[in-house]
C-alpha cells in the first residue's frame, strides 16, 4: 500500500521567515537552475541556507519554486527521487531534468497530499454563502463590500482557473475578458457577506495548486474534484444552535441538528441537495425584471406629468403678465 504523505505547500516569498526544523521534521525544497532548465529536489532544516548556498555560486542562476514542509523530509524526498528516477541527471545528485508533463504530475501529488483546510462553522455563519451557476452573472445585482461575490472563472486556453472576488460579475468579466490570454467563462459563483475573508480561505485552501509559487497569484489548476469541493462548500449550513428555551421566540432556531453538518465534514462531505433560496429560478428572475421595468415606467410616466404641468403653470403666469388675461 503506497503511503499517504502530509505536504503543506508554503509561498516562496516566506523562505526568510521559516523557523529551522529538527528531523524528521523538515522541508522539501525544489530549485529551479534557469540556465539549464533543470529542478533540484533537496531537503533541508532550513530552505533559506539552502538557497543562500546555490546563490552563492550564481546570484540570479538558481530560483526557488517550491516549499514543502512535511513530517518526514528525507522519506518525502527519497520518495521524489525515485518517482522520477529516470530523469536523474547522472553524476548530479539531486537533480532532474523535468518535462512539462512531470512538473504536472509533481503539482498533482503535491495537491493530493496537500493538508485539507477545513471550514469552521462560525465562518460558515459568517460568509452567508449563496451558489450561483456561472451563466447567471448577467442578472446579480451590484453589491457593496464586504459583501459581494467569490468568483472561479476558466481560462480556455490555459485551461487554468481564478479565483477572485467582486461587486459585480458583470463588470469585472469585461475586464478579465480583456486581460486573459483567451477566451473566458465564469465556473462558479458565490455570494458572501465578507468576500475578502471567503476569498483568501480558498486561496489557502488550493494554495499548492497556484500555477506559479506567488503568495498574491490567483490562478490555480483545479481538476473537478476540487470545483466540486467549492461548489459543496455555499451548499453547507452552519451548525445547529440549541433549542430555543420558554419564551424565546421560535424564529430565533435554526436548522435540525441532522441537517446541519460536523465543522470537520463542513468542507469535504458532498451535499445531496441545494437550499431553494441559493438558486433563483427563471421565473423568479423575469417576474423581478417585469417589476423593475414597471417601477421605471410609472417613474417616466409621473415625470412626464410633472413637466406638463410646469410648463402650464409658466405659460398662463407668462399670459398674465403680457396679455392681461386671467
Amino acid at each position: 500500500m503506497q503511503k499517504r504523505w502530509k505536504i503543506s505547500s508554503i509561498p516562496v516569498n516566506r523562505c526568510e521567515r521559516l523557523p529551522s526544523l529538527r528531523q524528521p521534521n523538515g522541508y522539501v525544497c525544489i530549485l529551479h537552475d534557469l540556465k539549464t532548465g533543470n529542478h533540484l529536489i533537496e531537503s533541508a532544516d532550513l530552505p533559506k541556507s539552502l538557497i543562500k548556498f546555490w546563490r552563492n555560486k550564481s546570484a540570479k542562476r538558481y530560483r526557488l519554486v517550491r516549499i514543502l514542509r512535511t513530517d518526514e523530509a528525507v522519506g518525502l524526498r527519497k520518495h521524489l527521487h525515485q518517482r522520477y528516477k529516470k530523469s536523474w541527471i547522472r553524476n548530479h545528485r539531486g537533480w532532474f531534468r523535468l518535462d512539462s508533463a512531470q512538473l504536472r504530475d509533481l503539482d498533482q501529488f503535491i495537491a493530493r497530499c496537500s493538508r485539507h483546510i477545513d471550514v469552521s462553522s462560525e465562518q460558515l455563519e459568517r460568509w452567508n454563502l449563496k451558489y450561483f451557476a456561472g451563466g447567471f452573472y448577467k442578472h446579480l445585482p451590484k453589491q457593496r463590500l464586504p459583501s459581494g461575490y467569490v468568483y472561479v472563472l476558466k481560462d480556455h486556453y490555459t485551461e487554468d482557473y481564478k479565483i477572485g472576488y467582486t461587486s459585480h460579475p458583470l463588470k469585472r468579466i469585461k475586464y478579465l475578458e480583456e486581460k486573459a490570454s483567451g477566451d473566458v467563462e465564469y465556473v462558479h459563483i458565490l455570494q458572501s457577506e465578507r468576500v475578502k475573508e471567503t476569498e483568501a480561505f480558498l486561496h489557502k485552501r488550493f494554495q499548492s495548486c497556484r500555477t506559479r509559487p506567488y503568495k498574491d497569484w490567483e490562478w490555480f489548476r483545479l481538476d473537478e474534484s476540487r470545483l466540486q469541493e467549492i461548489q459543496n462548500l455555499a451548499k453547507q449550513r452552519p451548525r445547529a444552535r440549541q433549542a430555543p428555551v420558554d419564551g424565546q421566540s421560535s424564529e430565533s432556531a435554526v436548522l435540525p441538528a441532522q441537517q446541519a453538518p460536523s465543522a470537520h465534514s463542513a468542507f469535504s462531505k458532498p451535499a445531496t441537495q441545494v437550499s431553494p433560496d441559493t438558486q433563483p429560478s427563471k421565473m423568479q428572475l423575469a417576474d423581478s425584471r417585469q417589476t423593475l421595468r414597471a417601477r421605471r415606467m410609472l417613474a417616466y410616466f409621473l415625470a412626464v406629468v410633472l413637466i406638463l404641468v410646469a410648463a402650464i403653470l409658466v405659460y398662463a403666469q407668462f399670459a398674465t403678465d403680457v396679455f392681461g388675461l386671467g
